[in-house]
């Protein structure tokens, strides 16, 4: 990952499996994390000062552009998606460049660093499964399927009321933690979110939310060293995992409830 100025806190940034970007006012690229650079083919060290539009046309646009200011703006975070702004990343071949992908932008103010955290939150090529409700980014593909997995392995996939009560008690542990999570790293309490971010991943685990698991434990080990600016950025990670898991507990328990 290269950046300008950016906090040594925010290298954390490059262990994340997901597509990160931070801009700042102007929308002059801050930092380009290691997944976006394999995503697009851009090099972080290119990528840093320049435009984003430079590097993702779509932002050339200028509703795109106003979106972002929007974000800047009024501190509120935006979903954009292909579905209705056509290609928002030109990915690489072998990255399902004919899938869906989705980016949430959030405003980002940590390190010394104020700005707009972008974060592609997934690609999902068009078999792997429905389209997204109400406008939410879908599950990825191996999110489901490791869920899928462990309600077969704790044998209650063919127990409709089983299987909808532990998704929903599974849920209500999950926000609860974020909820909580979120309020430990508003407060800068690092050993709060440390202990927090512990149960958060071996809820997740337990589960078989194995990407989210891993997030948390990344953050576990970041609020462990007290780098409270790698934390903001990997707290919007976590949330974006966290929806598409809760995503998908949900669908199946609207089925498991039909």
């Amino acid at each position: 990952m290269q950046g300008l100025a950016v906090d040594d806190n925010l290298a954390c940034l490059d262990q994340v499996p997901l597509g990160m970007a931070l801009v700042r006012g102007d929308l002059a690229v801050v930092l380009w994390n290691r997944r976006m650079e394999e995503l697009t083919g851009v090099p972080g060290a290119q990528a840093a000062g320049s435009p984003l539009g430079q590097h993702l046309p779509a932002f050339c646009r200028p509703s795109l552009q106003e979106t972002l200011c929007r974000v800047l703006a009024e501190g509120r975070p935006a979903l954009l998606s292909t579905d209705a702004h056509g290609e928002l990343l030109p990915l690489r071949r072998g990255e399902a460049r004919d899938g869906a992908h989705y980016l949430i932008a959030s405003p980002f103010d940590a390190g010394g660093t104020t700005g707009a955290l972008l974060l592609l939150t997934a690609i999902v090529p068009p078999e792997a499964g429905a389209a997204a409700e109400d406008g939410a980014p879908p599950a990825g593909a191996s999110c489901c399927q490791d869920i899928d997995a462990r309600i077969e392995e704790l044998g209650i996939a063919g127990d409709p009321g089983t299987e909808s009560e532990v998704l929903g008690e599974f849920v209500s542990t999950l926000n609860d933690l974020r909820g909580q999570l979120q309020e430990a790293v508003a407060q800068a309490d690092c050993a709060a979110a440390m202990r927090l971010a512990h149960r958060l991943a071996g809820c997740a685990l337990t589960m078989g939310a194995a990407r989210l698991g891993a997030l948390a434990a990344r953050f576990e080990r970041e609020a462990d060293a007290r780098r409270t600016g790698g934390l903001h950025a990997l707290l919007g990670a976590l949330g974006a995992e966290a929806e598409q898991v809760i995503a998908h507990c949900e669908r199946r328990r609207s089925k498991a409830r039909a």
